[in-house]
């Protein structure tokens, strides 16, 4: 498995090459204003799992990682719904 700081750096150069500044804000926000990593985690993961309602296109750059993402929270203990 990926280290998930490696995934999450991959979605925001992804997001960023393809200017979805937008979506990388409301991520650093998140985590930003997170306070511990599991809420960073699961408020981020949330977010990412419902990205394709919100942004198809951003979605479909990223959704390999964000399966990775999500299966990282799964292996964890983090059932994000």
């Amino acid at each position: 498995m990926k280290d998930i700081n490696l995934v999450y750096n991959e979605i925001v150069e992804k997001l960023k090459a393809s200017n979805n500044y937008s979506v990388v804000g409301d991520l650093e926000h998140m985590i930003s204003s997170a306070a511990t990593g599991g809420e960073a985690l699961s408020s981020s993961a949330f977010y990412l799992k419902h990205l394709i309602e919100k942004d198809p296109g951003a979605y479909q750059l990223i959704r390999e990682q964000v399966n990775q993402y999500l299966d990282y929270c799964k292996k964890n203990g983090l059932i994000i719904n």
